[in-house]
């Protein structure tokens, strides 16, 4: 072989080997690369990953929220906390998804609308925010100057089954009540009096707090509670306490102290009281006005109860026991709540009347015409043997029973046919319609105790029946 081809040969081995390098090199090169790029992605991916799954979106912010006015349009504005999410929003009552319409600008309400709202931003989608802006054109009397808080039963209740967790302030002031530390929650009450629902409170556990506040009542105060006495106990039926100790009013019905309602207001000239009633087993407004100095007026339904020229005035503290139900003292009290409203200031005698009317044309009070007692179509006294008693209504109206004595009560048995009369028995019945009760319709009926002897609850024999074929017809 030619010695120039040999070494040609050579240098195109050489030559191919150095190829290979270069090109297993250029592999190694292009793979580094793409590995350094791609692990900052990872590791962004997977902190972006962390981040989405631990972070929470807050939820948006809703102006105005739960309040109500007597007239729209009123503007209603949405907004998250830094100002960089989407929101998506509804007002027809249907629950917002991240389909529904995205908010751009505040909108304006002209009628009651339920308004959901939620943000969708780095934090991932946010919980739905929801409220409810109610135009009542009732309430266009209701001075809104120094009014502090202002509780209404069909605005702002938080329902979780049948228990209410929180109510909501319609005055926009923020004063929303929630369940008192070591109290339990109080019962929604649909319906309870002219269509409207109603708070209950059962007198045993049931007790809802406001926040820290009410300051300011140098002025003297104002404060209207709409409500439906149930039982007697001795819980408060509103407080607004500094500590128990000083500065404090609490209305409170003292039945154990043989006083049927006891005001007292602690100052810093010390403590004065004085006593009332009010009305067991009936819707009806108690107000308590105080003048700033030392008068202080009760009324029911706006009619003047009592009053006291020697109470003392409050000191500009911020009071941290603020609460209806009862609870600071360990007892309770019974009653349905529909409305409340509080002020920093005596009401004038025109916004006493124009407040105390919306309450009463709202709620019925005992001056509304309730409905007829039942009657029995058989008078009291002796039977001579076991019959039925028939019991008349009131159109409209729902009648409840006892026949053991007892008085009856709206949780008593409600009638739906005749009452069977087999022994000597006692019959009571009432009639509830709107809320409100009928007087009581009772009477005494007597059967001869050998021949129709009342049932023993000691008794515990087994009962005999024997039954008889008729003979066979002649």
């Amino acid at each position: 072989m030619p010695q120039d081809f040999a070494l040609n040969s050579d240098r195109f081995d050489d030559a191919k080997l150095e190829l290979r390098k270069l090109r297993s090199f250029s592999c190694q090169y292009h793979l580094s690369a793409k590995l350094f790029f791609l692990v900052p992605l990872v590791i962004a991916a997977f902190t972006y990953s962390t981040l989405k799954a631990s972070a929470t979106e807050a939820a948006p912010s809703i102006v105005p929220n739960f309040q109500v006015f007597s007239s729209g349009p009123q503007t209603v504005s949405i907004s998250d906390t830094d100002g960089s999410a989407v929101i998506h929003y509804t007002t027809d009552g249907t629950t917002v998804t991240t389909s529904s319409p995205t908010y751009s600008a505040p909108f304006p309400v002209s009628v009651t609308t339920t308004i959901q709202a939620l943000a969708v931003g780095s934090g991932g989608t946010s919980p739905i925010t929801t409220t409810v802006v109610q135009i009542d054109p009732s309430t266009a009397n209701i001075p809104r100057s120094g009014l502090l808080t202002w509780q209404k039963s069909d605005l702002g209740l938080t329902i979780s089954g049948s228990s209410v967790t929180a109510w909501a302030d319609a005055s926009g002031n923020g004063y929303n009540l929630t369940t008192n530390t070591g109290a339990t929650n109080p019962t929604y009450h649909p319906n309870a009096v002219n269509g409207l629902p109603a708070v209950t409170y059962d007198g045993v556990a049931n007790s809802s707090i406001w926040p820290a506040g009410f300051a300011n009542l140098t002025a003297g105060c104002s404060v209207f509670v709409n409500y439906h006495p149930i039982g007697r106990s001795s819980g408060e039926i509103l407080c607004l306490s500094n500590g128990g100790t000083g500065d404090s009013l609490n209305i409170w019905p003292f039945w154990n102290a043989g006083k049927p309602l006891y005001f007292f207001v602690n100052g810093p000239g010390g403590s004065t009281n004085f006593t009332s009633t009010y009305y067991l087993g009936q819707y009806q407004t108690l107000s308590f006005i105080h003048n700033g100095l030392s008068t202080g007026s009760y009324y029911i339904d706006g009619q003047l109860m009592n009053q006291s020229t020697t109470l003392s005035s409050f000191a500009n503290v911020t009071r941290a026991n603020n609460f209806i139900g009862g609870g600071y003292y360990g007892t309770f009290f019974n009653c349905d709540y529909t409305e409340i409203l509080i002020y920093n200031r005596p009401v004038t005698t025109t916004e006493f009347a124009n407040i105390q009317a919306y309450l009463t044309s709202r709620y019925l009070g005992p001056t509304a015409s309730a409905p007829v007692a039942p009657v029995f179509n058989l008078a009291a006294g002796t039977l001579a043997a076991p019959t039925e008693l028939g019991i008349s209504t009131a159109p409209g109206a729902v009648t409840h029973f006892t026949v053991d004595g007892t008085t009856p009560s709206a949780t008593s048995p409600v009638l739906t046919s005749a009452v069977q009369i087999n022994y000597s028995q006692i019959v009571q019945a009432i009639s509830i319609q709107n809320g409100l009760s009928s007087s009581v319709t009772s009477a005494s009926f007597v059967l001869n105790s050998t021949n129709y002897p009342a049932p023993s609850v000691t008794d515990t024999s087994t009962l005999q029946i024997n039954l008889q074929s008729p003979s066979p017809a002649q």
